[in-house]
Protein backbone atom coordinates (compact mmCIF):
# COMPACT_ATOMS: atom_id res chain seq x y z
CA UNK A 1 0.00 0.00 0.00
CA UNK A 2 1.48 3.31 -0.99
CA UNK A 3 1.68 6.01 1.62
CA UNK A 4 0.36 9.45 1.28
CA UNK A 5 2.45 11.99 -0.59
CA UNK A 6 5.40 13.48 1.43
CA UNK A 7 5.38 10.72 3.99
CA UNK A 8 7.74 7.73 4.00
CA UNK A 9 6.79 4.85 6.10
CA UNK A 10 8.83 1.81 6.89
CA UNK A 11 7.26 -1.24 7.88
CA UNK A 12 10.34 -3.34 8.31
CA UNK A 13 11.31 -3.53 11.96
CA UNK A 14 15.02 -3.15 11.33
CA UNK A 15 14.59 0.21 9.77
CA UNK A 16 12.70 1.38 12.79
CA UNK A 17 15.62 0.56 15.05
CA UNK A 18 18.10 2.38 12.77
CA UNK A 19 16.00 5.47 12.73
CA UNK A 20 15.78 5.42 16.50
CA UNK A 21 19.52 5.61 16.97
CA UNK A 22 20.25 8.17 14.26
CA UNK A 23 20.72 11.68 15.53
CA UNK A 24 18.16 14.11 14.68
CA UNK A 25 19.10 17.45 13.16
CA UNK A 26 18.26 19.20 16.38
CA UNK A 27 20.54 16.91 18.44
CA UNK A 28 23.45 17.45 16.05
CA UNK A 29 22.94 21.14 16.10
CA UNK A 30 22.91 21.18 19.90
CA UNK A 31 26.12 19.17 20.10
CA UNK A 32 27.86 21.41 17.59
CA UNK A 33 26.70 24.44 19.48
CA UNK A 34 28.01 23.01 22.77
CA UNK A 35 31.36 22.12 21.23
CA UNK A 36 31.60 25.53 19.66
CA UNK A 37 30.89 27.22 23.01
CA UNK A 38 33.53 25.08 24.76
CA UNK A 39 36.12 25.85 22.07
CA UNK A 40 35.30 29.53 22.22
CA UNK A 41 35.60 29.49 26.00
CA UNK A 42 39.04 27.83 25.85
CA UNK A 43 40.20 30.23 23.14
CA UNK A 44 38.96 33.20 25.16
CA UNK A 45 40.77 31.93 28.25
CA UNK A 46 44.04 31.60 26.33
CA UNK A 47 43.88 34.97 24.53
CA UNK A 48 42.75 37.13 27.44
CA UNK A 49 45.69 39.12 29.17
CA UNK A 50 46.91 38.25 32.69
CA UNK A 51 45.58 40.45 35.45
CA UNK A 52 47.80 43.55 36.11
CA UNK A 53 49.73 43.64 39.47
CA UNK A 54 48.52 46.07 42.04
CA UNK A 55 50.24 49.40 42.75
CA UNK A 56 51.88 48.04 45.93
CA UNK A 57 53.25 45.05 44.03
CA UNK A 58 54.70 47.28 41.31
CA UNK A 59 56.32 49.52 44.00
CA UNK A 60 57.91 46.51 45.70
CA UNK A 61 59.24 45.25 42.36
CA UNK A 62 60.79 48.61 41.52
CA UNK A 63 62.33 48.86 45.01
CA UNK A 64 63.89 45.39 44.68
CA UNK A 65 65.33 46.29 41.27
CA UNK A 66 66.73 49.55 42.70
CA UNK A 67 68.42 47.81 45.63
CA UNK A 68 69.90 45.19 43.34
CA UNK A 69 71.30 47.94 41.10
CA UNK A 70 72.76 49.91 44.03
CA UNK A 71 74.30 46.77 45.52
CA UNK A 72 75.95 45.87 42.24
CA UNK A 73 77.34 49.40 41.81
CA UNK A 74 78.76 49.40 45.35
CA UNK A 75 80.36 45.99 44.91
CA UNK A 76 81.93 47.01 41.60
CA UNK A 77 83.20 50.29 43.15
CA UNK A 78 84.73 48.52 46.13
CA UNK A 79 86.40 46.01 43.86
CA UNK A 80 87.90 48.80 41.73
CA UNK A 81 89.09 50.71 44.83
CA UNK A 82 90.72 47.60 46.25
CA UNK A 83 92.47 46.90 42.97
CA UNK A 84 93.60 50.53 42.67
CA UNK A 85 94.91 50.60 46.24
CA UNK A 86 96.96 47.50 45.57
CA UNK A 87 98.38 49.08 42.42
CA UNK A 88 99.23 52.40 44.12
CA UNK A 89 100.46 50.90 47.36
CA UNK A 90 104.19 51.60 47.69
CA UNK A 91 106.42 48.61 48.03
CA UNK A 92 107.32 47.68 51.58
CA UNK A 93 110.11 49.85 52.89
CA UNK A 94 113.46 48.20 53.21
CA UNK A 95 114.97 51.14 55.13
CA UNK A 96 115.94 50.12 58.62
CA UNK A 97 114.36 52.11 61.47
CA UNK A 98 116.53 54.87 62.90
CA UNK A 99 118.79 53.73 65.70
CA UNK A 100 117.86 54.73 69.23
CA UNK A 101 119.46 57.92 70.53
CA UNK A 102 122.87 57.35 72.05
CA UNK A 103 123.17 57.09 75.79
CA UNK A 104 124.65 60.30 77.18
CA UNK A 105 126.61 58.61 79.93
CA UNK A 106 128.08 56.11 77.49
CA UNK A 107 129.14 58.81 75.02
CA UNK A 108 130.73 60.85 77.79
CA UNK A 109 132.52 57.78 79.13
CA UNK A 110 133.95 57.02 75.68
CA UNK A 111 135.23 60.56 75.19
CA UNK A 112 136.69 60.63 78.70
CA UNK A 113 138.56 57.39 77.94
CA UNK A 114 140.02 59.01 74.84
CA UNK A 115 141.03 62.03 76.89
CA UNK A 116 142.73 59.83 79.46
CA UNK A 117 144.53 58.09 76.61
CA UNK A 118 145.69 61.52 75.35
CA UNK A 119 143.99 60.95 71.99
CA UNK A 120 141.80 64.03 72.40
CA UNK A 121 141.43 67.01 74.73
CA UNK A 122 137.86 68.16 74.13
CA UNK A 123 134.34 67.07 75.04
CA UNK A 124 132.02 67.66 72.07
CA UNK A 125 128.39 66.54 72.10
CA UNK A 126 126.34 67.75 69.15
CA UNK A 127 123.13 65.68 69.15
CA UNK A 128 123.17 64.30 72.68
CA UNK A 129 121.14 66.20 75.27
CA UNK A 130 123.32 66.90 78.30
CA UNK A 131 122.14 68.24 81.65
CA UNK A 132 123.79 69.37 84.86
CA UNK A 133 123.88 65.88 86.33
CA UNK A 134 125.79 64.47 83.37
CA UNK A 135 128.51 67.09 83.86
CA UNK A 136 129.42 65.62 87.24
CA UNK A 137 131.43 62.96 85.40
CA UNK A 138 133.78 65.73 84.18
CA UNK A 139 134.48 67.37 87.52
CA UNK A 140 138.12 68.26 88.29
CA UNK A 141 139.42 66.79 85.04
CA UNK A 142 142.68 68.61 84.27
CA UNK A 143 142.99 67.29 80.71
CA UNK A 144 139.84 68.82 79.23
CA UNK A 145 140.69 71.99 77.31
CA UNK A 146 137.40 72.46 75.40
CA UNK A 147 133.78 71.78 76.25
CA UNK A 148 131.19 72.18 73.47
CA UNK A 149 127.60 71.14 74.14
CA UNK A 150 125.06 71.85 71.40
CA UNK A 151 122.03 70.00 72.80
CA UNK A 152 120.36 69.81 76.15
CA UNK A 153 120.46 72.66 78.65
CA UNK A 154 123.02 73.56 81.27
CA UNK A 155 121.99 75.82 84.14
CA UNK A 156 123.93 77.83 86.71
CA UNK A 157 124.28 74.64 88.78
CA UNK A 158 126.16 72.99 85.93
CA UNK A 159 128.44 76.01 85.63
CA UNK A 160 129.75 75.22 89.10
CA UNK A 161 130.96 71.85 87.77
CA UNK A 162 132.49 73.45 84.69
CA UNK A 163 134.41 75.84 86.93
CA UNK A 164 136.35 72.86 88.32
CA UNK A 165 138.08 72.27 84.95
CA UNK A 166 141.42 74.02 85.50
CA UNK A 167 142.70 73.79 81.90
CA UNK A 168 139.48 74.81 80.13
CA UNK A 169 140.24 77.18 77.26
CA UNK A 170 137.02 77.07 75.20
CA UNK A 171 133.42 76.82 76.37
CA UNK A 172 130.35 76.65 74.12
CA UNK A 173 126.91 76.04 75.59
CA UNK A 174 123.96 76.33 73.24
CA UNK A 175 120.37 76.54 74.50
CA UNK A 176 121.61 77.05 78.06
CA UNK A 177 119.99 79.91 80.04
CA UNK A 178 123.06 80.96 82.02
CA UNK A 179 122.45 83.96 84.27
CA UNK A 180 124.84 86.41 85.92
CA UNK A 181 125.29 83.90 88.74
CA UNK A 182 126.45 81.24 86.28
CA UNK A 183 128.92 83.67 84.70
CA UNK A 184 130.35 84.39 88.14
CA UNK A 185 131.18 80.66 88.48
CA UNK A 186 133.65 81.02 85.60
CA UNK A 187 135.88 83.37 87.53
CA UNK A 188 138.01 80.41 88.51
CA UNK A 189 138.65 79.29 84.90
CA UNK A 190 141.76 81.37 84.52
CA UNK A 191 142.77 79.71 81.23
CA UNK A 192 139.44 80.41 79.45
CA UNK A 193 139.98 82.18 76.11
CA UNK A 194 136.76 81.65 74.11
CA UNK A 195 133.28 81.90 75.65
CA UNK A 196 130.20 81.21 73.50
CA UNK A 197 126.76 81.48 75.16
CA UNK A 198 124.31 82.33 72.33
CA UNK A 199 121.15 81.68 74.38
CA UNK A 200 122.09 82.91 77.83
CA UNK A 201 119.84 84.76 80.29
CA UNK A 202 122.36 87.24 81.65
CA UNK A 203 121.65 90.90 82.32
CA UNK A 204 123.52 93.97 81.14
CA UNK A 205 125.78 93.59 84.18
CA UNK A 206 126.59 89.92 83.48
CA UNK A 207 129.89 90.50 81.61
CA UNK A 208 131.29 92.23 84.68
CA UNK A 209 131.46 88.78 86.28
CA UNK A 210 134.21 87.93 83.77
CA UNK A 211 136.68 90.65 84.74
CA UNK A 212 139.02 88.11 86.32
CA UNK A 213 139.43 86.21 83.02
CA UNK A 214 142.59 87.96 81.81
CA UNK A 215 143.10 85.51 78.94
CA UNK A 216 139.59 85.87 77.46
CA UNK A 217 139.94 86.67 73.76
CA UNK A 218 136.46 86.18 72.24
CA UNK A 219 132.95 86.58 73.60
CA UNK A 220 129.84 85.47 71.74
CA UNK A 221 126.78 86.32 73.76
CA UNK A 222 123.04 86.38 73.28
CA UNK A 223 120.42 87.21 75.89
CA UNK A 224 116.80 88.31 75.88
CA UNK A 225 117.38 89.98 79.27
CA UNK A 226 120.30 92.19 78.24
CA UNK A 227 119.83 95.86 77.51
CA UNK A 228 121.92 98.23 75.33
CA UNK A 229 123.92 99.14 78.43
CA UNK A 230 125.65 95.76 78.17
CA UNK A 231 128.08 97.41 75.74
CA UNK A 232 129.68 99.37 78.58
CA UNK A 233 130.08 96.21 80.67
CA UNK A 234 131.74 94.37 77.78
CA UNK A 235 134.03 97.32 77.07
CA UNK A 236 135.64 96.74 80.46
CA UNK A 237 136.97 93.35 79.28
CA UNK A 238 140.14 94.82 77.78
CA UNK A 239 141.58 91.46 76.73
CA UNK A 240 138.83 90.83 74.15
CA UNK A 241 139.81 90.64 70.48
CA UNK A 242 136.39 89.56 69.16
CA UNK A 243 132.84 90.45 70.27
CA UNK A 244 129.70 88.93 68.78
CA UNK A 245 126.36 90.00 70.27
CA UNK A 246 123.10 88.29 69.24
CA UNK A 247 119.67 89.95 69.40
CA UNK A 248 120.77 92.58 71.87
CA UNK A 249 119.54 96.08 70.90
CA UNK A 250 122.92 97.80 70.80
CA UNK A 251 122.51 101.48 69.87
CA UNK A 252 124.83 103.84 67.99
CA UNK A 253 126.38 104.89 71.30
CA UNK A 254 126.93 101.26 72.35
CA UNK A 255 128.53 100.37 69.02
CA UNK A 256 130.92 103.31 69.36
CA UNK A 257 131.85 102.16 72.88
CA UNK A 258 132.59 98.64 71.63
CA UNK A 259 134.53 99.84 68.59
CA UNK A 260 136.76 101.88 70.84
CA UNK A 261 137.94 98.85 72.84
CA UNK A 262 141.75 98.90 72.80
CA UNK A 263 142.39 95.39 71.45
CA UNK A 264 139.20 94.71 69.46
CA UNK A 265 139.72 93.29 65.96
CA UNK A 266 136.30 91.87 65.09
CA UNK A 267 132.79 93.20 65.89
CA UNK A 268 129.72 91.17 64.92
CA UNK A 269 126.26 92.51 65.79
CA UNK A 270 123.07 90.58 65.00
CA UNK A 271 119.72 92.25 65.62
CA UNK A 272 121.29 95.51 66.83
CA UNK A 273 119.72 98.97 66.62
CA UNK A 274 122.72 100.73 65.09
CA UNK A 275 121.80 103.20 62.35
CA UNK A 276 123.70 103.89 59.12
CA UNK A 277 125.05 107.04 60.74
CA UNK A 278 126.57 104.97 63.54
CA UNK A 279 128.13 102.50 61.11
CA UNK A 280 129.55 105.28 58.97
CA UNK A 281 131.23 106.71 62.09
CA UNK A 282 132.71 103.31 62.95
CA UNK A 283 134.02 102.75 59.40
CA UNK A 284 135.59 106.20 59.43
CA UNK A 285 137.03 106.14 62.93
CA UNK A 286 138.03 102.45 63.08
CA UNK A 287 138.80 101.38 59.50
CA UNK A 288 140.93 98.50 60.79
CA UNK A 289 137.94 96.86 62.50
CA UNK A 290 136.42 93.71 60.95
CA UNK A 291 132.65 94.33 61.08
CA UNK A 292 129.68 92.05 60.41
CA UNK A 293 126.05 93.13 60.59
CA UNK A 294 123.49 90.33 60.73
CA UNK A 295 126.07 87.85 59.39
CA UNK A 296 127.11 89.98 56.41
CA UNK A 297 129.16 93.05 55.49
CA UNK A 298 127.61 96.49 55.43
CA UNK A 299 127.33 98.02 51.96
CA UNK A 300 129.75 100.78 53.00
CA UNK A 301 132.23 98.51 54.71
CA UNK A 302 135.63 99.38 53.22
CA UNK A 303 136.84 95.83 53.95
CA UNK A 304 134.05 93.91 52.23
CA UNK A 305 135.32 90.60 50.93
CA UNK A 306 134.40 86.96 50.47
CA UNK A 307 135.25 85.09 53.63
CA UNK A 308 137.67 82.25 53.39
CA UNK A 309 135.16 80.06 55.22
CA UNK A 310 132.72 80.42 52.31
CA UNK A 311 135.31 78.96 49.94
CA UNK A 312 135.87 75.93 52.11
CA UNK A 313 138.89 77.18 54.05
CA UNK A 314 139.08 77.56 57.78
CA UNK A 315 137.95 80.86 59.39
CA UNK A 316 140.41 83.14 61.07
CA UNK A 317 141.34 82.30 64.65
CA UNK A 318 139.68 85.47 65.92
CA UNK A 319 136.35 84.24 64.48
CA UNK A 320 136.57 80.64 65.59
CA UNK A 321 134.38 81.10 68.64
CA UNK A 322 131.67 82.69 66.54
CA UNK A 323 130.67 79.42 64.95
Amino acid sequence: MRPASGTVRFSHPDFADIIAVMPTPSDSSAKDSSASDSSASDSSAKDSPAPRPSLAQRFRQRRRRRWVTVTLVVLVGLTLLLALSRILQPPPSTVAPPPPPPDVKQVLAEQLQQIEADSRADIFLEDVAVDDEHLLALADNDKITALKLDAGAITDAGMATIATLPELRELRLRRSPITDKGLAELAGCSELQHLNLPQSACSAQGPLQLLELKRLRSLRLGSSHARPEIARSIAKLHSLRSVHLIDIPISDEGAKVLAAMPNLESLYLDGASVTDVGWEWIFRMHPELHVHINQRHHDHDPHRHVHRKATGEQPAASDAAGE
